[in-house]
């Protein structure tokens, strides 16, 4: 009992002179995110037509609990194949960034956008079909002048130089609509020429109508069917009138045959 008695007090200081040398720390407390964002590209997603050297809204929507203070980046591509082009990176998670489309007119644009998170957990998304770059319209005469020759009236206006936007153009020609009420849409009035240069003679104008209003289109890129369809067309003479809405869907029709 003796030796059991005192090989227990040995181990007992043993242990003692041990836990006297040892110790340990806490680390403090951190979090392990390996948690993607959640991203939505809304637009441009496919099939929108945005205007060339215009300035056009990029829409998203993502959200994450451990977002940077700039965890978006932006890309482009107009060409249809996987070169993209960086457009902008670190940006607020804002949900709309303002992008002036480059001056490439196309059919097979797509959008790139990456979020990511403080602990650098990535969500990508791009354009799920192409949209198509096009052509601003141009802004509408100004300046215009009826005169009357006779029976005839006379329509001059100044030519257009640029785009909705600013952007720099020259027409391809104008229609000429006309109606005896006067309407703010041009969707309300009748088609009567189609002309290359910023005057046009309305014939017998004044021996059919009291009144008449006009309103007058720039217009850029229509397809060679188009303009040989609007060729085809005869001037309003006040015996077929052609509401410029008929017109458009007909254009339309060609387009997607």
């Amino acid at each position: 009992m003796m030796k059991k008695a005192i090989l227990l007090c040995f181990y007992l200081l043993i242990l003692s002179i041990a836990f006297a040398y040892s110790s340990y720390t806490e680390t403090p407390l951190f979090t392990l995110d390996t948690v993607a964002p959640t991203l939505n590209l809304i637009a441009p997603n496919g099939g929108e037509d945005w205007c060339l050297g215009v300035n056009n809204s990029i829409l998203w929507n993502a959200s994450d609990t451990n977002l940077s203070t700039g965890p978006v980046s932006l890309w482009y591509n107009l060409t249809g194949d996987q070169n993209y082009i960086l457009l902008d990176t670190n940006i607020p998670n804002s949900g709309i960034y303002s992008w002036l489309v480059p001056a490439q007119a196309n059919s097979l644009s797509t959008v790139r956008i990456e979020v990511r998170d403080a602990y650098g957990n990535t969500t990508v998304k791009t354009s799920e079909q192409y949209f198509n770059v096009i052509y601003a319209p141009p802004v509408k005469p100004t300046h215009i002048t009826i005169d009357l020759t006779g029976n005839n009236t006379v329509l001059n206006w100044l030519p257009v130089t640029e785009a909705i936007g600013g952007t720099p153009i020259t027409p391809d020609g104008y229609i000429i609509l006309y109606n005896d009420t006067i309407y703010d849409d041009d969707m309300s009035y009748y088609f009567l020429a189609r002309v290359n240069g910023t005057t046009y003679t309305h014939l017998d104008a004044v021996e059919i109508w009291d009144l008449l209003f006009y309103r007058i289109i720039a217009y850029k890129n229509y397809s060679r069917e188009n303009l040989d369809y609007l060729k085809s067309l005869s001037p309003g003479t006040g015996k077929k009138r052609i509401p410029w809405v008929d017109v458009l869907k007909m254009m339309h029709q060609r387009e997607t045959k």
